[in-house]
């Protein structure tokens, strides 16, 4: 799947216990990318009737503190209204911006949190 800029992204999604996975990759992360595979995301948990999502990200780049607040502000209008998102980057030094956008989307009333790891994210999701 590509988005509407230059930048390419594909998704995946597996059906889990208890929730969807959807891993993400790309040569570049953006603000457009990010909010067009967010959407695909929580298009999909509503189509699959999944309750809750968890986003593995694995771009070589992040996003500005800006960007990072841009898209994070969005996902409430998105739909993600009573969904459980676990987010996880496989980039570990990315963390740091993750957790802003974790404060960022809370403090707009999305239920997630930003987590090390696939385990941590998965028992989060199923507790």
């Amino acid at each position: 799947m590509s988005n509407s800029g230059t930048e390419t992204f594909e998704i995946q999604y597996q059906e889990c216990e208890g929730y969807l996975h959807a891993f993400i990759k790309g040569k570049k992360d953006s603000v457009a990318a990010a909010l067009e595979y967010w959407q695909c995301g929580l298009d999909e948990c509503e189509r699959r009737g999944c309750r809750a999502l968890l986003v593995e990200e694995a771009f070589p780049n992040q996003l500005s503190t800006v960007d990072n607040f841009t898209v994070t502000s969005a996902l409430p209008g998105m739909g993600s209204t009573g969904l459980k998102i676990a987010f996880v980057d496989r980039k570990a030094e990315h963390s740091e911006l993750n957790l802003f956008g974790e404060s960022v989307a809370v403090n707009r009333g999305v239920f997630g949190r930003v987590f090390p790891t696939l385990e941590e994210a998965a028992a989060w999701l199923r507790s």
